[in-house]
């Protein structure tokens, strides 16, 4: 399987041919499962494709784009027989949700607003305020998005409800680009805020493993396996951090 911005298709076999291609949009990855292939358009249509065949099986319409600012281009994440995405669009004021859709319809499941509408609404998140624009600073369209005596965190959705199940702090600076790492043996990497890469324990959020890198972090976590045994790494400031995993008994 291949994705490039604005297509995607199936290469196989020992000398690789093409057995589909389709392009719609512009996207930056896919999510495969359930023998379905689903990616993002640029207008926020999320859809899906038959993995043997790349013919459309759904399309659903994530806004109403072109009425309001709203885009998408990231890779979905499918889970069971759910497709997590979300949306962008914050400078030119949309309010951002992640939303979980059926793998086998498209239907939408839940939704869960991560920018406030109003100034008295919190959303769980953030809070808009005032920002008025000066001049050589970047301008999101009137408003702010910091929630005063309000933390940063990471945080862990229900997949089924979107409702939430724990909450873990972060401290420092708030300019960490560090995204998540999922593992299959139920832990959660990243970068915290104050230059930590940590690991938590995926269901209770409770920390288990930490190294001061004394650093920021431009990119989520990956893993990869050499030799029979599981590393993680993530690109920081520094350079690349990569930790080995310990062997399991």
């Amino acid at each position: 399987m291949r994705a490039a911005v604005g297509n995607c298709g199936l290469i196989s076999g020992p000398a690789p041919r093409v057995f589909w291609e389709r392009r719609r949009g512009a996207n930056r990855g896919v999510g495969i499962g359930g023998g379905r292939v689903v990616a993002l358009t640029d207008n926020t249509h999320l859809i899906a494709l038959d993995a043997g065949s790349g013919q459309l099986v759904w399309d659903v319409a994530m806004t109403d784009w072109p009425a309001s600012q709203y885009s998408a281009s990231g890779a979905p994440l499918v889970v069971g027989k759910h497709v997590v995405t979300g949306v962008a669009g914050g400078e030119e004021g949309a309010r951002g949700f992640v939303a979980s859709y059926d793998l086998d319809d498209g239907r939408r499941e839940w939704q869960f607003w991560t920018i406030p509408k109003p100034a008295t609404d919190r959303c769980g998140i953030t809070r808009l305020r005032r920002a008025p624009f000066e001049m050589g600073k970047r301008y999101f369209n009137g408003t702010g998005s910091a929630m005063a005596g309000g933390t940063r965190s990471v945080r862990a959705l229900d997949i089924r409800s979107g409702n939430i199940v724990w909450d873990y702090p972060q401290v420092g600076t708030g300019r960490s680009a560090s995204g998540t790492l999922s593992t299959q043996g139920g832990l959660i990497f990243f970068g915290e805020d104050s230059g930590v890469f940590s690991a938590l324990d995926a269901r209770t959020g409770r920390p288990l493993w930490h190294f001061s890198a004394n650093t920021q972090f431009r990119a989520s976590p990956m893993t990869y396996m050499v030799g029979g045994k599981q590393f993680v790494c993530i690109a920081s400031a520094a350079g690349y951090l990569a930790f080995g995993l310990p062997d399991q008994d």
